[in-house]
């Protein structure tokens, strides 16, 4: 009775040993991983060039940049929408400030229209030529 006893608090010790060593690997998996780190390149030009002054405590625009995530691109395609006019028209990053290259710009623009449009189901038009 009593080796029985040893047995069943051994398999439990392991048990919670392997319980524990599996909490300890996930959970530093998951502390490892920076929420603010984005999975998408695109999104560093927005961290470099935009959350400074969109931002929760700022709230320039009335964006909060630093708030949002690449889902928002299909849950907010109205800020986005905008945030791509004002990217075209150069107006933001304002004038003055520092200023991503052009091709970044356009590689960042190009990103966002595309989750927008793959987003809302939206596809692009096929141009079909025709010899008449």
């Amino acid at each position: 009775m009593y080796e029985e006893t040893l047995m069943q608090s051994a398999r439990v010790k392991n048990s919670i040993w392997m319980a524990g060593l599996f909490a300890l690997v996930v959970g530093s998996h998951c502390l490892a991983q920076d929420d603010t780190a984005p999975e998408h390149p695109e999104w560093d030009m927005l961290n470099q060039y935009c959350t400074d002054c969109h931002n929760l405590e700022d709230w320039a625009g009335e964006i909060a940049f630093d708030l949002m995530t690449p889902d928002s691109l299909a849950t907010e395609p109205a800020v986005w929408e905008k945030a791509v006019r004002k990217l075209r028209g150069r107006l933001m990053p304002p004038p003055g400030n520092d200023q991503p290259s052009q091709d970044r710009i356009d590689e960042f623009v190009s990103w966002v229209v595309d989750n927008l449009d793959n987003n809302t189901g939206i596809r692009k038009p096929v141009t079909c030529r025709s010899s008449v």
